[in-house]
């Protein structure tokens, strides 16, 4: 493991470092001391392997960005967890869409073609 130190630890405790892995790529943001886990990261754009993306704006929007689909796992698993927010904003809008093609049919007509079902939840 690689250390580099940046400021004086004997002025106020102040300072920080970057350790760089050995057997592992990975790099840890430190205090200056060199303790692990004990430095932030500060950034305005994180860009990852397979095309993914945590950035921020100068309006204070955050990006979670991804390919193919963003998910919310388990720490180091694929189980997939819950996302909690104060609100979701799901867009439907008719500039997000394209290739939108006018139905010709009667509505109703389908409507009444279909088959009606009580859902209930998995217990």
């Amino acid at each position: 493991m690689a250390w580099i130190q940046f400021g004086d630890p004997s002025v106020n405790g102040r300072g920080s470092g970057i350790r760089f892995g050995k057997n592992l790529a990975e790099i840890h943001i430190t205090n200056y001391n060199g303790d692990y886990e004990s430095g932030t990261l500060w950034a305005n754009d994180i860009r990852v392997k397979g095309r993914g993306r945590l950035a921020n704006s100068d309006t204070g929007i955050t990006y979670v960005q991804g390919d193919q689909e963003v998910r919310i796992t388990g720490y180091l698993t694929g189980s997939l967890r819950p996302l909690l927010a104060s609100n979701v904003s799901v867009g439907s809008s008719r500039k997000l869409k394209t290739n939108i093609i006018p139905f010709n049919g009667k509505a109703l007509d389908v409507i009444n073609e279909l088959g009606c079902y009580d859902l209930q939840p998995h217990r």
